[in-house]
């Protein structure tokens, strides 16, 4: 059995995956002011990675992931976005707040709490004329004004 990917392995992946999307190549210098930390972290997260054959990277050259650091790649964003989207659209959190928030918790996160936010954020979703359900309007005047709608 494999060993589970340590929430700051995982960070590393989604930088890579980010940056991949919006540079096509990715080096280790971008991972390094991604995640705010030095080079060398950078290289020393990147051989564990590359041992793990999650990440394809020779010294001084492009970092890519693999197929196989691509699905956990993918996995990863997609919690961190359903989570981002979860605190904006329920808990009318600001942007910056909510993806800094979802950053932190989305390691941690059963699959079936991931499914059920999926879920809630498509029901939401799907709701006609993209209408904003009531129970979150009222939440929203409730928080704001520490009283329920009369």
């Amino acid at each position: 059995m494999e060993k589970k990917l340590t929430p700051g392995f995982e960070d590393y992946i989604e930088a890579i995956y980010i940056i991949q999307l919006e540079k096509k190549v990715v080096r280790v210098k971008d991972i390094s002011k991604q995640l705010n930390v030095s080079m060398p972290s950078v290289n020393g997260a990147l051989k564990t990675l590359k041992k793990r054959n999650i990440v394809n990277h020779q010294k001084y050259g492009y970092v890519e992931l693999t197929s196989k650091g691509e699905e956990i790649a993918e996995e990863i964003f997609f919690r961190h976005k359903l989570i981002t989207n979860f605190f904006m659209k329920v808990l009318d959190i600001p942007e910056l707040a909510a993806g800094t928030d979802a950053c932190k918790i989305e390691h941690y996160l059963s699959k079936v709490t991931i499914e059920r936010l999926s879920k809630f954020i498509e029901f939401i979703d799907s709701c006609p004329d993209q209408e904003t359900p009531k129970f979150i309007e009222n939440f929203k005047y409730y928080y704001k004004h520490g009283k329920r709608k009369q």
